[in-house]
């Protein structure tokens, strides 16, 4: 699974095209376009009509983005989770509770988060 051409899949769908999702994700549109068609090819299914002017998803598309989306909502719900109890680990840590292995969770959800597109 490519969760960064999943992610670049749904910012080009939520810009509306693949230069405005380009400068969003702060890539070259040569890189976007790359990793949409790599993912389509991945699965086998075209997820966008492309024309000179415009975007469409289609139906089997407009599915994945939908679970996609949510997906990746999922993802920054779950790592702002981590942020949190970092944050009360960081006030109680004071009263002897070991924080370690949410400290280590946290750290690598940031690193995944530095090197990942926002979505």
């Amino acid at each position: 699974m490519d969760l960064d051409g999943i992610a670049v899949f749904v910012k080009v769908v939520q810009a509306g095209s693949f230069s405005q999702a380009a400068k969003l994700l702060n890539m070259p549109n040569s890189t976007v376009s790359a990793k949409v068609a790599a993912l389509e090819k991945r699965l086998g299914v075209t997820l966008l009509q492309r024309t000179t002017r415009r975007l469409h998803l289609t139906e089997p598309g407009a599915g994945y983005f939908r679970r996609c989306l949510q997906a990746l909502e999922g993802l920054q719900a779950a790592e702002s989770e981590l942020e949190s109890e970092e944050r009360n680990q960081r006030r109680s840590s004071s009263h002897g509770t070991g924080g370690t292995g949410a400290q280590r969770a946290t750290a690598g959800a940031r690193r995944f988060n530095e090197t990942s597109p926002r979505y």
